[in-house]
């Protein structure tokens, strides 16, 4: 399926959101804190967009990483993984 037809599938089914929504709740989902209907509409999305998919791969590993340091990372690390986080939502697929 080629990407114009995929997006078309995708925002034409509610049951799926759009990239800029799996983006704005990408987190809570990741955290095992989005409502069952959300986690379910992002699930669908993640599997069909190669781009937020990889992007929840990223989040995933930064997360794993950052967990298996028993001490706190460096503030100045906190600050650039925050200014990166802050500045996806506004990237157009």
């Amino acid at each position: 399926m080629n990407n114009l037809a995929m997006h078309r599938r995708m925002l034409g089914d509610s049951l799926v959101t759009s990239c800029l929504q799996t983006r704005r709740h990408l987190q809570r989902y990741l955290d095992g804190e989005a409502d069952p209907a959300l986690a379910e509409r992002i699930t669908r999305h993640l599997d069909a967009c190669r781009a937020c998919g990889l992007q929840a791969h990223i989040y995933q590993q930064i997360k794993t990483a950052v967990c298996r340091h028993a001490t706190e990372p460096p503030a100045e690390a906190l600050e650039r993984l925050t200014a990166f986080a802050e500045a996806l939502p506004r990237q157009r697929t």
